[in-house]
Protein backbone atom coordinates (compact mmCIF):
# COMPACT_ATOMS: atom_id res chain seq x y z
CA UNK A 1 0.00 0.00 0.00
CA UNK A 2 1.16 3.67 -0.78
CA UNK A 3 1.81 5.42 2.59
CA UNK A 4 0.65 8.57 0.71
CA UNK A 5 -2.89 6.94 1.30
CA UNK A 6 -2.63 6.48 4.85
CA UNK A 7 -4.87 9.49 6.21
CA UNK A 8 -4.02 10.74 9.56
CA UNK A 9 -7.00 12.22 11.50
CA UNK A 10 -7.18 15.44 13.68
CA UNK A 11 -5.89 14.75 16.82
CA UNK A 12 -7.37 17.44 18.99
CA UNK A 13 -10.66 15.61 18.93
CA UNK A 14 -9.58 12.15 19.60
CA UNK A 15 -10.67 12.26 23.41
CA UNK A 16 -13.05 15.31 23.60
CA UNK A 17 -16.55 12.84 24.06
CA UNK A 18 -17.09 12.14 27.09
CA UNK A 19 -17.38 8.11 26.63
CA UNK A 20 -13.43 8.33 25.50
CA UNK A 21 -10.50 8.31 27.52
CA UNK A 22 -6.95 9.02 27.35
CA UNK A 23 -4.64 5.69 26.92
CA UNK A 24 -3.50 4.44 29.46
CA UNK A 25 0.19 2.19 28.88
CA UNK A 26 -0.53 -1.50 29.40
CA UNK A 27 2.95 -3.45 27.97
CA UNK A 28 6.24 -1.95 26.96
CA UNK A 29 7.87 -4.36 24.40
CA UNK A 30 11.17 -5.11 26.68
CA UNK A 31 13.65 -5.75 23.14
CA UNK A 32 11.10 -4.23 20.54
CA UNK A 33 10.22 -0.84 19.32
CA UNK A 34 6.90 -0.33 20.37
CA UNK A 35 4.28 0.44 23.49
CA UNK A 36 1.07 -0.55 23.56
CA UNK A 37 -1.60 1.64 25.03
CA UNK A 38 -5.39 0.72 25.68
CA UNK A 39 -7.90 3.77 25.51
CA UNK A 40 -11.94 4.29 24.66
CA UNK A 41 -13.31 6.26 21.68
CA UNK A 42 -16.45 6.43 20.65
CA UNK A 43 -17.40 4.43 23.63
CA UNK A 44 -15.09 1.24 22.68
CA UNK A 45 -12.27 0.05 24.21
CA UNK A 46 -8.90 -0.15 21.35
CA UNK A 47 -5.84 -1.25 21.31
CA UNK A 48 -3.49 1.61 20.47
CA UNK A 49 0.43 0.72 19.49
CA UNK A 50 3.01 2.99 19.31
CA UNK A 51 6.35 3.40 18.72
CA UNK A 52 8.88 4.59 22.11
CA UNK A 53 9.88 7.43 22.61
CA UNK A 54 13.48 6.71 21.34
CA UNK A 55 12.38 5.14 18.09
CA UNK A 56 9.95 7.82 17.92
CA UNK A 57 10.62 10.14 14.20
CA UNK A 58 13.12 7.39 13.15
CA UNK A 59 12.48 6.83 9.44
CA UNK A 60 12.56 3.17 9.29
CA UNK A 61 10.50 2.32 12.43
CA UNK A 62 7.95 4.43 11.53
CA UNK A 63 7.91 2.37 8.02
CA UNK A 64 7.81 -0.65 10.41
CA UNK A 65 4.70 0.54 12.02
CA UNK A 66 3.43 1.73 8.87
CA UNK A 67 4.10 -1.95 7.87
CA UNK A 68 2.65 -3.73 10.07
CA UNK A 69 -0.73 -1.47 9.56
CA UNK A 70 -1.10 -2.17 5.68
CA UNK A 71 -0.64 -5.98 6.77
CA UNK A 72 -3.18 -6.04 9.26
CA UNK A 73 -5.52 -4.09 7.85
CA UNK A 74 -5.61 -6.43 4.79
CA UNK A 75 -6.61 -9.41 6.51
CA UNK A 76 -10.25 -10.13 8.37
CA UNK A 77 -10.47 -13.20 10.03
CA UNK A 78 -12.18 -14.51 13.39
CA UNK A 79 -9.22 -15.70 14.45
CA UNK A 80 -6.75 -12.87 13.74
CA UNK A 81 -7.43 -9.26 15.42
CA UNK A 82 -8.44 -6.98 13.67
CA UNK A 83 -6.75 -3.64 12.41
CA UNK A 84 -9.14 -0.59 12.86
CA UNK A 85 -6.87 2.37 11.63
CA UNK A 86 -3.44 4.32 11.47
CA UNK A 87 -3.74 7.30 13.05
CA UNK A 88 -1.87 10.47 14.60
CA UNK A 89 -2.79 10.59 18.81
CA UNK A 90 -1.01 13.52 20.81
CA UNK A 91 1.25 12.39 23.19
CA UNK A 92 2.04 9.20 21.60
CA UNK A 93 2.38 10.31 17.55
CA UNK A 94 1.52 7.46 14.91
CA UNK A 95 -0.37 4.61 16.41
CA UNK A 96 -1.90 1.64 14.84
CA UNK A 97 -5.40 1.26 15.96
CA UNK A 98 -6.61 -2.44 16.87
CA UNK A 99 -9.30 -4.07 18.31
CA UNK A 100 -9.42 -4.34 22.10
CA UNK A 101 -9.48 -7.94 23.12
CA UNK A 102 -10.75 -9.20 26.46
CA UNK A 103 -8.68 -12.04 27.66
CA UNK A 104 -5.17 -13.02 28.44
CA UNK A 105 -2.49 -14.79 26.33
CA UNK A 106 -2.14 -18.54 25.54
CA UNK A 107 1.79 -18.23 27.30
CA UNK A 108 -0.30 -16.94 30.43
CA UNK A 109 -2.91 -20.03 30.36
CA UNK A 110 -0.24 -22.58 29.83
CA UNK A 111 1.23 -21.61 32.88
CA UNK A 112 -1.72 -22.19 34.89
CA UNK A 113 -2.33 -25.42 33.64
CA UNK A 114 -5.74 -24.88 32.43
CA UNK A 115 -5.32 -26.92 29.14
CA UNK A 116 -7.84 -29.45 28.88
CA UNK A 117 -7.95 -32.04 25.58
CA UNK A 118 -10.74 -30.24 23.91
CA UNK A 119 -10.04 -26.92 24.57
CA UNK A 120 -6.14 -27.79 22.93
CA UNK A 121 -7.73 -28.96 20.10
CA UNK A 122 -9.78 -25.76 19.69
CA UNK A 123 -6.96 -24.07 20.21
CA UNK A 124 -4.37 -25.87 17.71
CA UNK A 125 -7.87 -25.80 15.00
CA UNK A 126 -8.00 -21.88 15.56
CA UNK A 127 -4.38 -21.01 14.85
CA UNK A 128 -4.57 -23.16 11.78
CA UNK A 129 -7.62 -21.39 10.65
CA UNK A 130 -5.60 -18.15 11.11
CA UNK A 131 -2.37 -19.17 9.81
CA UNK A 132 -4.19 -20.45 6.85
CA UNK A 133 -6.09 -17.20 6.18
CA UNK A 134 -2.67 -15.03 6.50
CA UNK A 135 -0.52 -17.57 3.98
CA UNK A 136 -3.71 -17.65 1.56
CA UNK A 137 -3.00 -13.77 1.78
CA UNK A 138 0.92 -14.47 1.18
CA UNK A 139 1.97 -12.92 4.60
CA UNK A 140 4.18 -14.87 7.19
CA UNK A 141 3.37 -14.21 10.62
CA UNK A 142 7.20 -15.01 11.27
CA UNK A 143 6.61 -14.65 15.32
CA UNK A 144 3.96 -16.95 15.97
CA UNK A 145 4.31 -17.87 19.52
CA UNK A 146 2.44 -18.18 23.21
CA UNK A 147 2.44 -14.68 23.65
CA UNK A 148 0.84 -13.63 20.29
CA UNK A 149 -1.84 -15.47 21.02
CA UNK A 150 -4.71 -13.89 22.57
CA UNK A 151 -7.57 -16.72 24.23
CA UNK A 152 -11.10 -14.45 24.93
CA UNK A 153 -12.40 -14.78 27.78
CA UNK A 154 -16.14 -15.04 25.80
CA UNK A 155 -15.37 -18.62 24.16
CA UNK A 156 -11.80 -18.98 24.35
CA UNK A 157 -11.72 -17.99 20.87
CA UNK A 158 -8.06 -17.52 19.17
CA UNK A 159 -6.77 -14.34 18.36
CA UNK A 160 -3.82 -13.54 16.97
CA UNK A 161 -1.85 -10.74 17.65
CA UNK A 162 1.48 -8.80 16.83
CA UNK A 163 2.22 -8.21 13.11
CA UNK A 164 5.21 -6.67 13.81
CA UNK A 165 7.81 -8.85 11.82
CA UNK A 166 5.22 -10.11 9.82
CA UNK A 167 6.14 -10.31 5.62
CA UNK A 168 5.47 -10.16 1.99
CA UNK A 169 6.91 -10.48 -0.74
CA UNK A 170 5.64 -6.66 -1.84
CA UNK A 171 8.42 -5.42 0.79
CA UNK A 172 12.02 -4.93 0.58
CA UNK A 173 11.72 -3.39 4.96
CA UNK A 174 13.16 -6.24 7.15
CA UNK A 175 14.35 -9.02 5.46
CA UNK A 176 16.76 -10.27 7.94
CA UNK A 177 16.53 -12.29 11.00
CA UNK A 178 13.39 -11.57 13.17
CA UNK A 179 11.21 -13.21 15.61
CA UNK A 180 11.99 -15.23 19.15
CA UNK A 181 15.04 -17.35 18.68
CA UNK A 182 12.55 -20.55 20.89
CA UNK A 183 10.12 -20.41 17.88
CA UNK A 184 12.48 -19.37 15.12
CA UNK A 185 13.12 -21.86 11.84
CA UNK A 186 16.20 -23.02 11.37
CA UNK A 187 16.37 -21.44 8.04
CA UNK A 188 14.49 -18.10 9.97
CA UNK A 189 17.68 -18.07 12.58
CA UNK A 190 19.90 -17.94 8.91
CA UNK A 191 18.44 -15.05 7.97
CA UNK A 192 16.72 -16.10 5.17
CA UNK A 193 13.86 -14.63 3.61
CA UNK A 194 10.51 -15.58 5.58
CA UNK A 195 8.51 -17.85 4.22
CA UNK A 196 5.18 -20.15 5.19
CA UNK A 197 7.11 -23.06 6.17
CA UNK A 198 8.64 -21.17 9.00
CA UNK A 199 5.26 -20.63 10.54
CA UNK A 200 4.63 -24.08 10.28
CA UNK A 201 7.37 -24.73 12.13
CA UNK A 202 6.65 -21.75 14.86
CA UNK A 203 2.99 -23.73 14.86
CA UNK A 204 4.70 -26.84 15.86
CA UNK A 205 6.69 -25.41 18.50
CA UNK A 206 3.20 -24.13 20.05
CA UNK A 207 1.30 -27.29 19.72
CA UNK A 208 4.54 -28.89 21.78
CA UNK A 209 4.42 -26.84 24.31
CA UNK A 210 0.08 -27.27 24.70
CA UNK A 211 0.91 -31.07 24.45
CA UNK A 212 3.58 -30.67 27.43
CA UNK A 213 0.46 -28.57 29.46
CA UNK A 214 -1.75 -31.81 28.80
CA UNK A 215 -2.35 -33.99 31.85
CA UNK A 216 -3.99 -36.60 29.81
CA UNK A 217 -3.66 -37.30 26.09
CA UNK A 218 -0.72 -35.28 25.18
CA UNK A 219 0.59 -38.38 23.01
CA UNK A 220 -1.98 -37.74 19.85
CA UNK A 221 0.05 -34.36 19.64
CA UNK A 222 3.43 -35.44 19.93
CA UNK A 223 4.31 -37.22 16.27
CA UNK A 224 2.67 -33.99 14.92
CA UNK A 225 4.38 -31.20 16.99
CA UNK A 226 7.36 -33.49 15.50
CA UNK A 227 6.21 -33.37 11.89
CA UNK A 228 5.79 -29.55 12.03
CA UNK A 229 9.35 -28.79 13.87
CA UNK A 230 11.55 -30.69 11.55
CA UNK A 231 14.93 -28.66 10.42
CA UNK A 232 14.78 -29.29 7.31
CA UNK A 233 11.90 -27.90 5.45
CA UNK A 234 11.64 -30.86 3.49
CA UNK A 235 10.73 -33.01 5.93
CA UNK A 236 8.96 -30.51 7.52
CA UNK A 237 4.53 -30.48 6.84
CA UNK A 238 4.56 -27.75 4.17
CA UNK A 239 1.02 -26.17 4.85
CA UNK A 240 -1.65 -26.12 6.98
CA UNK A 241 -4.07 -28.01 5.16
CA UNK A 242 -1.49 -31.06 5.08
CA UNK A 243 -1.66 -30.43 9.09
CA UNK A 244 -4.78 -30.43 9.63
CA UNK A 245 -5.44 -33.31 7.14
CA UNK A 246 -2.81 -35.20 9.23
CA UNK A 247 -5.13 -34.26 12.64
CA UNK A 248 -7.99 -35.64 11.30
CA UNK A 249 -6.56 -38.30 10.31
CA UNK A 250 -5.37 -39.19 13.50
CA UNK A 251 -8.74 -38.38 14.62
CA UNK A 252 -10.54 -41.26 12.73
CA UNK A 253 -7.81 -43.60 13.80
CA UNK A 254 -8.50 -43.00 17.54
CA UNK A 255 -11.99 -43.54 16.65
CA UNK A 256 -11.53 -46.63 15.05
CA UNK A 257 -8.78 -48.00 17.16
CA UNK A 258 -11.66 -50.02 20.18
CA UNK A 259 -13.28 -51.22 17.17
CA UNK A 260 -9.93 -52.97 15.90
CA UNK A 261 -8.95 -54.10 19.49
CA UNK A 262 -12.48 -55.81 19.99
CA UNK A 263 -12.17 -57.27 16.26
CA UNK A 264 -8.70 -58.36 16.82
CA UNK A 265 -9.64 -60.20 20.64
CA UNK A 266 -12.75 -61.67 19.04
CA UNK A 267 -10.64 -63.50 16.24
CA UNK A 268 -7.95 -64.53 19.08
CA UNK A 269 -11.04 -66.63 20.90
CA UNK A 270 -12.06 -67.35 17.53
CA UNK A 271 -8.59 -69.24 16.55
CA UNK A 272 -8.56 -70.84 20.42
CA UNK A 273 -11.61 -72.05 20.25
CA UNK A 274 -11.71 -73.81 16.51
CA UNK A 275 -7.70 -74.92 17.00
CA UNK A 276 -8.93 -76.35 20.63
CA UNK A 277 -11.24 -76.17 21.99
CA UNK A 278 -11.15 -78.54 25.16
CA UNK A 279 -8.21 -75.23 25.98
CA UNK A 280 -10.40 -72.69 25.32
CA UNK A 281 -13.01 -73.97 27.68
CA UNK A 282 -10.27 -73.67 30.29
CA UNK A 283 -9.09 -70.25 29.67
CA UNK A 284 -10.14 -67.71 31.79
CA UNK A 285 -11.30 -64.26 31.25
CA UNK A 286 -9.14 -62.32 33.12
CA UNK A 287 -6.42 -64.17 30.89
CA UNK A 288 -8.72 -62.48 27.77
CA UNK A 289 -8.69 -59.03 29.70
CA UNK A 290 -4.93 -59.30 30.20
CA UNK A 291 -4.80 -60.09 26.35
CA UNK A 292 -7.08 -57.47 25.04
CA UNK A 293 -5.08 -54.85 27.54
CA UNK A 294 -1.80 -55.99 26.27
CA UNK A 295 -2.64 -55.98 22.19
CA UNK A 296 -4.26 -52.31 23.36
CA UNK A 297 -0.80 -51.30 25.04
CA UNK A 298 1.22 -52.93 21.28
CA UNK A 299 -1.10 -50.63 19.26
CA UNK A 300 -0.43 -47.80 21.00
CA UNK A 301 3.36 -48.07 21.13
CA UNK A 302 3.12 -48.18 17.20
CA UNK A 303 1.92 -44.61 17.45
CA UNK A 304 -1.43 -44.83 16.19
CA UNK A 305 -2.48 -41.93 17.39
Amino acid sequence: MDTSSVIFSDTKSDFENNEDSKPELVYTSVNGYALIWKATIGGKSVCLKSLKPEFSGNPIYTRLLEKEYEIGSSINHPNINKTIDYRQFEGLGQCIVCEWIEGETLANILQKNQITPPFARKIILELCDALDALHHAQIVHHDLKPSNIMLTHNGHNVKLIDFGFADTDSYEILKLAAGTPEYAAPEQIKGSTPQQSSDIYALGKVIDEIRLALKKDGHFWKDIAAKCTAPEIKDRIGNVASLKQLIFKKERLRRQLPIIISAVALAIAIVFWICSPHIAHKIERKKIDNLVRELNEELLSKKLF
